[in-house]
């Protein structure tokens, strides 16, 4: 599986113009926005931001788990 080299960064969120029930946040990879999230209310659109951010270091603790459990089947 290839996805954008990390690191991602979750940029702060801010209103959005379109619907201002609802903010928006942008994760940047390689100066690029590689996903945009939504959230109600500042706060959850940022911790959105932050988890998709996460993907790269999540992707790679569950190869290192699946290879954990592996060995302890062998």
């Amino acid at each position: 599986m290839k996805h954008t080299k990390a690191p991602w960064i979750a940029k702060p969120a801010t209103l959005n113009p379109r619907d201002t029930m609802f903010y928006k946040a942008d994760v940047i990879a390689d100066g690029i926005r590689i996903a945009q999230v939504a959230g109600v209310g500042e706060d959850q659109a940022s911790a959105n931001a932050r988890l998709i951010a996460t993907a790269p270091e999540l992707l790679e603790a569950c190869r290192l788990a699946l290879s954990v459990i592996a060995r302890s089947r062998s």
